[in-house]
């Protein structure tokens, strides 16, 4: 038996059946990144409207939004753990 014959054997027994386990927790991981980025894609705003330009509103918008990304975050890790 050679590798390649070895690991077709291993994959077929052993990972087949956790095909749908392992492709939804690649999505979560996926989904975190996303969230992640979106997160430090938002501060930089945020520290520019509210801190340099003194937009008012943006002092509401922009916390509220990485809130939300980091709820989504929050969500995300844990359905990745079960």
């Amino acid at each position: 038996m050679n590798k390649v014959d070895l690991v077709k054997r291993i994959f077929k027994t052993q990972v087949r059946r956790y095909i749908p386990e392992l492709s939804l927790t690649f999505v979560f991981i996926i989904l975190t990144s996303l969230t992640t980025a979106a997160t430090a894609w938002l501060l930089d705003p945020a520290i520019k409207e509210i801190f340099e330009n003194k937009n008012t509103k943006m002092l509401y918008f922009i916390p509220l939004a990485i809130i939300l990304t980091l709820f989504s975050k929050l969500f995300q890790y844990t359905e990745q753990e079960l």
